[in-house]
């Protein structure tokens, strides 16, 4: 009982603070889809999740079939994004 009296503790502190914060605000729903559009347009280019397998090309090189564990640099991969972002307003180049 005594150890446990300290979890219970720390979760009404927990509890108390989230209660104080208040609910999550929700962005307008352009800028969601913008968003979610950039997300997926970084995914297709960074090649990520299943679009190498749908034909879509990756502007990174990853080494190819015999070799899939080449090292890719922050700035090749910063490069690669950035064309993805072109048409997308500044707050996304800042990413």
């Amino acid at each position: 009982m005594m150890t446990s009296m300290p979890v219970m503790i720390a979760w009404m502190l927990w509890a108390a603070a989230q209660a104080a914060a208040g609910p999550v605000a929700k962005l307008p729903v352009p800028v969601a889809k913008e968003m979610a559009a950039a997300v997926v347009a970084l995914n297709r280019v960074l090649g990520l999740e299943s679009w190498p397998a749908q034909g879509v090309p990756s502007c990174l090189d990853r080494g190819g079939l015999e070799a899939t564990a080449k090292d890719v640099s922050a700035e090749d991969t910063k490069k690669c994004a950035d064309t993805a972002l072109d048409g997308f307003p500044s707050w996304a180049s800042r990413m």
